[in-house]
């Protein structure tokens, strides 16, 4: 999806609608939220990023996330983990959780429901990593 705007913290503008071909109604708004965590230790689960809900219900779209390592990438919901992905030396060090194609266009999540995406990896060093989180807000 293009025409992502940026709230709370980050992200490439845009109009902040997406530009869907042939929709002729006014979108919802959609935003996109930024987070990295530097120097990531091994073997200990670190919070890339953390977000609050800001509005009565938004429909998460999708989540990127990716690094400088090989790891296990988690979407949490406060403690309860919602998605979980592996990144191996056989493909990219990044990916994605895309919801947009769900029934209702993504995640309905409530306002005041704390969102994280966090990494673990077992390498010996130390790696960079960062995650987007895309969501429309429902008026």
């Amino acid at each position: 999806m293009t025409g992502w705007g940026s709230k709370s913290g980050g992200g490439a503008g845009g109009s902040g609608v997406p530009n869907v071909p042939g929709n002729t109604s006014t979108p919802d708004p959609a935003f996109s939220v930024y987070g990295e965590a530097l120097a990531v230790p091994s073997g200990v689960e670190t919070t890339i990023l953390t977000w609050v809900v800001p509005a009565p219900i938004v429909h998460l779209m999708r989540v990127e996330f990716g690094g400088q390592n090989i790891g296990e990438y988690r979407l949490k919901f406060g403690a309860t983990v919602q998605s979980r992905s592996t990144i191996w030396f056989s493909g990219p060090l990044n990916g994605t959780w895309n919801f947009e194609t769900m029934a209702g266009g993504g995640v309905p999540v409530a306002s005041g429901t704390v969102v994280r995406v966090t990494v673990l990896h077992a390498r010996p060093m130390a790696s960079d990593h960062h995650a987007r989180i895309q969501y429309l807000e429902i008026n």
